[in-house]
């Protein structure tokens, strides 16, 4: 009996390290396909004259459009077609995270923007950064986003346990840190009197989602129709703050 035991026990182990294995060989697929993406993006970007209002947009990929099959379908551009009268600045950069993020805050004058909209933490998430430094991080990017305009939003991460590109059976411990990150944003937009877009989605209400459709070729990044879902969550906000005008 105790021989079958252990039998079983190390069949399972080679299963999964096999599994392990192939899901690697075919995360260095995506991630060539993810660099790929990286260096066709194009940052989303207007300044008309006599511009209405100025928005600065910092952060990851996610901010910068990676995976949008155009500048245009990403959350800046789906903006600048809403709102044509404002300024759009564009300064996020792929793969950021929060603590390369602070040190170019202080770059910006006071006041040089209305608003200033991050997502930025997505790597930290997935890197397994500690929450400590995260928030001191963040409390920093913070401090000097309400330095360079009166309007700060930010937004937390998606559910990283619907993102195909994670090993399959392990997604839910990217689920829990993403939820942890959740509720820090929540207390520094409270204790910043910043705006904080929930884009995080239980996966009890995900389930009927077609997530492929949702990902782009590296099923890591927002598709266009990914960054149309997420634009559902930022418009009525930005139709609240006056960012965009309905006719």
């Amino acid at each position: 009996m105790r021989k079958e035991i252990w039998l079983t026990i190390v069949v399972a182990v080679v299963i999964v390290v096999v599994y392990l294995l192939a899901w690697w060989g075919y995360t260095r697929v995506l991630k060539q396909r993810a660099l790929e993406m990286v260096d066709r993006t194009v940052a989303y970007e207007q300044d008309p004259a006599d511009a209405r209002l100025r928005l600065l947009v910092v952060g990851d990929s996610s901010a910068l459009g990676v995976g949008a099959d155009h500048p245009g379908h990403s959350l800046p551009g789906r903006v600048g077609a809403d709102a044509p009268d404002i300024r759009i600045r564009n300064d996020a950069v792929s793969g950021l995270e929060t603590t390369e993020l602070a040190p170019t805050m202080p770059g910006y004058g006071d006041g040089s923007f209305d608003v200033v909209f991050m997502q930025i933490g997505g790597n930290d998430t997935i890197g397994w950064k500690s929450l400590s430094r995260t928030e001191t991080a963040m409390r920093s990017v913070l401090t000097e986003a309400k330095r360079i305009a009166p309007t700060v939003i930010f937004t937390t991460n998606g559910n990283f346990r619907t993102t195909p590109a994670l090993p399959l059976g392990f997604r839910w411990m990217w689920e829990l840190q993403a939820k942890r990150q959740r509720a820090l944003y929540r207390r520094l937009a409270y204790e910043y009197d910043a705006f904080l877009l929930d884009y995080f989605e239980p996966i009890e209400q995900a389930r009927d989602i077609d997530w492929s459709k949702t990902h782009a070729r590296d099923r890591f990044h927002l598709s266009s129709y990914g960054y149309e879902r997420a634009y559902g969550v930022l418009r009525p906000l930005l139709v609240e703050l006056g960012v965009i005008i309905d006719k």
